[in-house]
Protein backbone atom coordinates (compact mmCIF):
# COMPACT_ATOMS: atom_id res chain seq x y z
CA UNK A 1 0.00 0.00 0.00
CA UNK A 2 1.39 3.30 -0.56
CA UNK A 3 2.31 5.72 1.93
CA UNK A 4 4.16 8.51 3.22
CA UNK A 5 7.54 7.52 5.26
CA UNK A 6 9.81 9.44 7.26
CA UNK A 7 13.43 9.18 7.65
CA UNK A 8 14.70 8.75 11.53
CA UNK A 9 16.77 11.37 12.52
CA UNK A 10 18.71 9.17 14.95
CA UNK A 11 18.88 5.43 13.59
CA UNK A 12 18.64 6.51 9.65
CA UNK A 13 15.62 4.04 9.08
CA UNK A 14 12.39 4.92 7.07
CA UNK A 15 9.20 4.46 9.21
CA UNK A 16 5.86 5.13 8.11
CA UNK A 17 4.22 8.17 8.70
CA UNK A 18 0.80 7.96 6.97
CA UNK A 19 -0.57 5.20 4.88
CA UNK A 20 -2.01 6.45 1.47
CA UNK A 21 -5.95 5.99 1.23
CA UNK A 22 -6.47 4.87 -2.71
CA UNK A 23 -10.01 6.16 -2.78
CA UNK A 24 -9.08 9.59 -1.38
CA UNK A 25 -5.70 9.83 -3.63
CA UNK A 26 -7.56 10.08 -7.27
CA UNK A 27 -9.89 12.48 -5.92
CA UNK A 28 -7.09 15.11 -5.87
CA UNK A 29 -4.72 14.02 -8.43
CA UNK A 30 -4.32 10.66 -10.07
CA UNK A 31 -0.11 11.48 -10.61
CA UNK A 32 0.68 12.53 -6.72
CA UNK A 33 -1.47 12.09 -3.71
CA UNK A 34 -1.70 14.92 -1.20
CA UNK A 35 1.01 15.14 2.07
CA UNK A 36 -0.96 14.96 5.13
CA UNK A 37 -1.03 17.92 7.08
CA UNK A 38 1.45 18.65 9.56
CA UNK A 39 0.70 21.31 12.77
CA UNK A 40 2.69 24.57 12.99
CA UNK A 41 6.54 23.83 14.35
CA UNK A 42 6.43 20.19 12.81
CA UNK A 43 5.10 16.54 14.10
CA UNK A 44 6.80 15.15 16.92
CA UNK A 45 7.10 11.62 15.99
CA UNK A 46 8.27 8.56 17.91
CA UNK A 47 10.45 6.24 15.45
CA UNK A 48 9.14 2.92 16.09
CA UNK A 49 12.60 1.30 15.70
CA UNK A 50 14.86 3.24 18.21
CA UNK A 51 12.05 4.72 20.33
CA UNK A 52 14.08 8.27 20.01
CA UNK A 53 11.09 11.07 19.56
CA UNK A 54 11.69 13.88 17.15
CA UNK A 55 10.08 16.62 15.37
CA UNK A 56 9.24 16.23 11.24
CA UNK A 57 8.50 19.16 9.13
CA UNK A 58 5.95 18.13 6.35
CA UNK A 59 8.92 18.71 3.48
CA UNK A 60 10.63 16.05 4.62
CA UNK A 61 7.77 12.97 3.80
CA UNK A 62 8.75 10.91 1.44
CA UNK A 63 6.27 8.86 -0.75
CA UNK A 64 6.71 4.88 -1.01
CA UNK A 65 4.79 2.10 -2.88
CA UNK A 66 7.44 -0.39 -1.73
CA UNK A 67 6.30 -3.94 -1.34
CA UNK A 68 8.55 -6.18 0.84
CA UNK A 69 11.01 -8.54 -1.39
CA UNK A 70 9.25 -11.46 -0.59
CA UNK A 71 5.66 -10.02 -2.23
CA UNK A 72 7.77 -8.43 -4.92
CA UNK A 73 9.45 -12.01 -6.20
CA UNK A 74 5.89 -13.58 -5.98
CA UNK A 75 4.16 -11.27 -7.97
CA UNK A 76 6.95 -10.76 -11.12
CA UNK A 77 7.42 -14.47 -10.95
CA UNK A 78 8.17 -15.62 -14.77
CA UNK A 79 5.99 -18.90 -16.12
CA UNK A 80 7.64 -22.06 -16.02
CA UNK A 81 8.37 -23.28 -19.29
Amino acid sequence: MPQWVLNCQHCHKLFTCDEIDLASWAAYDPLWPPKPDFPEGGLRMACPNCKKGSTYQRYELMYTDYQPAQKFRQSRRLPDR
